[in-house]
This record gives C-alpha cells, structure tokens and sequence, in this order.
C-alpha cells in the first residue's frame, strides 16, 4: 500500500517521512525486531525515520503485522522487512555482492512526484556509480514491482564494443503481473543521469544509456502477492544476478525454473511470517497475523 558497515557492505538508503498518526497512537504496541546484521532496515516510531547508519532496529506496528495475513497487500513496512530479509540471506551466500545498495519503499514515489531536488540528499554519503545493484521498489496503484541498476558506473565509460550484454549497465524491471514497467525504468534512468550531472560527472565523461528491460519472473496467480513474490524473485535475482543480466535464459525452460524457483514464490509470505515469530521471541508483545498467533 503506498504511501556504515563492513568491508563487503550492503546499505540501504531513506530519509524522514510525516508522521503517521497510526503509528503514533500509544494504543498501538510495537514489535520490536532486534539487529542482528548491519543491513537490517532501521526505523522509529513515530516518524518512521530510516537511516541505517544509526544502527537502529526495525519497528513492526499492528497494522503493519497485519499485512502479512493472507488476501493482504503488503505495506511499506511489510515490504521493508521482506527486504532486509532477502538482503539477509544474500549477505550469508558465497556470492555475496561487494556494493549492494537498497533504496527505500518512499524513493521513488517521492522522485516521481516531487522530482531529484527532492531526493537528492539521499545520496550524499555514497557514490551511485561504485555500486553492483541498485535496488529500487516501487509501489504504484496497489502493486510493487523491484527495479533493479547493474553496474551503473558503465554510464560514464564509452562501450566496450568486447564486453558483451553482461558488462554494460542495465536497467531491470522485475513485476509479477508481466507487466513491462518501461515507465518506471525511464524515471530510474532519468534519476540516474541526474546524479550523474549533478556530481559535475557530465559532460566531462561520456554518457552511455544503460540497456532498459523487463525481466521475465514468476507470477503471482492473484492481486495481493505482488509483494511476497517481488520478495521472492528479488532473493533468486541476487542468487544468480551475472546469469540473469546476461540474459542467455530462456524463459519456462529447465534453467529458467532451477534460477527463479516458481514453485516456492507462493510460500514467501509463510516464511516472512515465520521470521517475524522468530525475531520477535525476545519482545513481551503478542505477535499476530489474523487466525495465527504467536
């Protein structure tokens, strides 16, 4: 609905919202879930300040618990904590990304409607062409999609003509309805050169236009999944990102099922809600999501 760090480290990026008077409510008890790594996302009731360099823990209120009952659309928050689950996993693989940067569920909303001035400080403390991926959720007309930035720094170096598809910087949209999102990846290209000019990168260096496509992923066979499977083909995308971007994948073929799991993206939001139960054993608050209860 709408609305630093290690060696190897992966962020994630917001700044302050209004308050949300729901969440200021003190009728309204808080699941506190505590850190446990650095990539976990931070937020505060009441204003639901993310800033993950605080080290802050993240803040699950009824409504938001809620979401994650089946028929439910995930919120923000929701979305929030299936991420920082999916960025937990990937920081404990073998092939975890060294630059892995994850933008919050409020950036592109805000880019779309009040333009860069209005996001521009939310890169101030990183360099947006050092990464690997940029992950970037978008939530428009009660469904979430997952844009994705490979390797953005190729914007600014002329194309190596030996490089191949894998090497040039990409941008991908990844929707569980098949939809083909070019409007959510031509705003994301137009944030991404406007960083660029407004780091004076351009127009001393050469501007390359990232490769823009969809990426074809399992989907959801109702509504209110989009949340969940964005969680689940997100997690696969960042298991086997090279093999992806090169998109040497034929789609419903036997490589294609092995890489993106379909069959498990329909108990996503069973796991989401077995890690919340699990996180949150050290809390006194009740912990429940409809007909089950913790």
């Amino acid at each position: 609905m709408p609305r630093d760090k290690q060696s190897s480290p992966i962020y994630i990026s917001s700044e302050s919202e209004p308050e949300d008077p729901k969440i200021v409510s003190p009728a309204l008890p808080t699941i506190r879930l505590p850190s446990v790594l650095p990539q976990n996302i931070a937020a505060t009731a009441p204003c639901r300040n993310l800033d993950l360099s605080t080290g802050r823990d993240l803040y699950l209120s009824p409504e938001d618990i809620a979401t994650f009952t089946e028929g439910k659309w995930f919120n923000d928050m929701a979305m929030e904590f299936g991420l920082s689950q999916s960025l937990r996993r990937h920081q404990l693989s073998e092939a975890s990304l060294p630059g892995l940067w994850i933008l919050s569920t409020f950036f592109h909303s805000k880019f779309r409607k009040k333009g860069y001035p209005a996001v521009a400080r939310w890169t101030r403390h990183w360099d947006v062409f050092a990464q690997d991926l940029i992950v970037i959720p978008v939530h428009k007309a009660y469904h979430w999609i997952i844009v994705i930035v490979c390797n953005p720094g190729a914007c600014l170096n002329p194309k190596d003509s030996n490089s191949g598809i894998a090497l040039q910087a990409q941008i991908v949209s990844m929707d569980s309805l098949g939809g083909d999102q070019h409007m959510a990846r031509d705003s994301v290209q137009t944030w991404l050169r406007q960083v660029a000019e407004a780091e004076g990168k351009l127009p001393a260096m050469h501007w390359q236009p990232p490769i823009s496509r969809s990426v074809n992923v399992p989907q959801q066979p109702n509504f209110h999944d989009c949340g969940p499977f964005s969680i689940h083909n997100l997690s696969r995308f960042l298991m086997h990102h090279q093999q992806i971007v090169s998109g040497s994948i034929v789609t419903g073929s036997q490589e294609w099922n092995r890489v993106w799991k379909p069959q498990l993206a329909v108990h996503m939001r069973a796991t989401l809600r077995q890690q919340i139960r699990l996180r949150s054993r050290s809390n006194t608050h009740f912990v429940s999501f409809g007909k089950t209860s913790v």
